[in-house]
């Protein structure tokens, strides 16, 4: 049983959330070769990075709305504004545990995710963690480490950020990491952000491939 299965208190109702949706959606997004992907600190969480998320977020293509309204609707807070189908969001309580679905085509920023810097070839470079049976789709903590650092630079005087960056950047220190993906990912917050996230890591370090626990990822890194 991983770290994730073993938390107790607040982030325990996320992954028992977590695992009620997946029940009742992973084999049909599977079916449809859908585009998903766990986002947020759960995502964080699922990637061995010490936090504790207090809500699930996950991001979706356009194209499995109705697979995920259809499954969980009994479960939404409220109906949903279906006014622009590529630009939904779906509010749930499962578990006790607050559960937002975004579903759009991620070319642009949302609340605690970057995503302007790889546009919609995210789905490229989704990875893969297992929780329980499952594998679960992920954005690649490359991306997340992306967000943490690009707000830090921006917010310098916002502690958080700079506490999850580091975070982040011993683990990939610790297990390797796309360092194109980084670069490219922070491409909207310019070149400083880059150094910093660099330096953060420790630019005498090789970038390898990432964790083991990984699967089917996206691109490789350079030679």
């Amino acid at each position: 049983m991983s770290r994730n299965e073993q938390d107790s208190g607040d982030s325990r109702r996320i992954w028992e959330a977590l695992a009620f949706i997946l029940h009742r959606v992973y084999e049909p997004l599977e079916d449809e070769a859908a585009d998903w992907a766990i986002i947020g600190g759960a995502a964080s969480a699922l990637q061995d990075i010490a936090v504790t998320p207090n809500e699930l977020r996950i991001l979706s293509a356009p194209d499995s709305l109705d697979t995920w309204s259809s499954h969980l609707w009994d479960w939404l807070d409220e109906e949903p504004d279906y006014q622009d189908p590529s630009h939904v969001k779906l509010n749930l309580t499962v578990e006790h545990a607050p559960v937002t679905i975004l579903v759009r085509e991620p070319r642009d920023s949302e609340k605690g995710i970057l995503l302007e810097g790889v546009g919609g070839a995210v789905w490229d470079v989704v990875g893969r963690v297992r929780f329980q049976n499952w594998l679960v789709p992920v954005v690649p903590l490359e991306v997340q480490f992306a967000t943490a650092v690009g707000r830090m630079v921006r917010s310098p005087s916002q502690s958080s950020w700079q506490h999850l960056a580091a975070k982040m950047a011993g683990a990939l220190y610790a297990n390797g990491y796309y360092r194109e993906l980084i670069e490219e990912a922070l491409n909207p917050y310019g070149a400083q952000a880059t150094k910093v996230a660099l330096d953060l890591i420790g630019s005498h370090a090789s970038p390898r491939r990432p964790r083991a626990a990984r699967e089917q990822p996206g691109r490789k890194p350079k030679k």
